[in-house]
């Protein structure tokens, strides 16, 4: 509920500070590279863990390793798959849809 009045609150001009600092476009960067590792971390998680041989026993130190290293291969095919696809298809869409919806002075 807490995350449905601040955004409610955001689009209708009535987020003060909070829509400030979540409209700053530095974020902007960061939340396509964050949706794209969101898209790749099933396919790093699926070759990673069906490739084991042999039983995998866990502690907790084991645990972290696991995840800090699956977060960082994801991160990074994340980072490759941005710029090769993404990237791109953003400028045709500006080149394509540049125009649209803005007004000329």
């Amino acid at each position: 509920a807490a995350v449905c009045w601040v955004i409610f609150a955001c689009s209708t001009g009535n987020g003060g500070f909070i829509n400030t600092l979540l409209s700053w476009k530095a974020f902007l960067p960061l939340s396509r590279l964050t949706y794209c590792a969101y898209l790749v971390h099933p396919l790093v998680m699926y070759v990673y863990y069906f490739n084991w041989n042999f039983p995998l026993y866990m502690t907790d130190l084991d645990l972290v390793y696991l995840f800090l290293g699956n977060l960082m291969v994801s991160y990074g095919i994340a980072f490759i798959v941005s710029i090769a696809f993404e990237s791109p298809f953003m400028g045709l869409e500006k080149i394509m849809f540049g125009g649209l919806g803005k007004k000329k002075k």
